[in-house]
């Protein structure tokens, strides 16, 4: 549990020279008109975008192999059943 508050805390620490380090204001345009903001607050939500298209990306292929997962295991179940039901019975 110290690792986890230690390794956040480090994060933390990252996170705040990163935003000082580049809080330079920047223009930005877009559709609707131009914005000034900190160069950091782009950086930081350019890498989030990112990194929730990826992880959407990824989702399909994620439900995709649960679902064959899924079906795999029907079918294992269904050839074990089969299997004990063909075992002879030991009567002794």
């Amino acid at each position: 549990m110290q690792w986890i508050l230690i390794l956040i805390l480090i994060l933390v620490l990252c996170i705040t020279l990163f935003t000082i380090q580049n809080a330079t204001i920047i223009p930005i345009s877009y559709l609707l008109g131009r914005a000034n903001v900190p160069l950091a607050l782009v950086i930081v939500v350019s890498v989030l975008v990112g990194a929730i298209l990826g992880m959407l990306t990824s989702m399909e292929s994620i439900f995709r192999m649960r679902r064959r997962l899924k079906q795999k295991e029907k079918e294992l179940r269904k050839k074990v059943q089969s299997s004990k039901e063909r075992e002879p019975k030991n009567t002794d």
